[in-house]
């Protein structure tokens, strides 16, 4: 299993904007094959700041198959 983790940044304010689009990614990212899971953390102490973990089976479904997919561009 390989874990992803992605680091986001978001602009004061804008952080309900961010999860609701999030959540509609999050629809499209888990049709790629090899995708396990994908949870949102969103850090205490920096409320603009947030960490996405993403499981996938195996590198190769992570680097290419969803990276050189249509879904990745979605």
């Amino acid at each position: 299993m390989i874990l992803e983790i992605a680091t986001f940044h978001i602009q004061e304010g804008k952080q309900t904007d961010f999860e609701a689009a999030f959540q509609k990614a999050k629809l499209v990212i888990s049709q790629s094959k090899g995708f396990l899971d994908l949870t949102l953390q969103h850090c205490l102490e920096i409320p603009t700041k947030y960490k996405a973990l993403i499981h996938w089976e195996t590198l190769e479904d992570h680097m290419i198959r969803f990276r050189e997919s249509v879904l990745f561009t979605e």
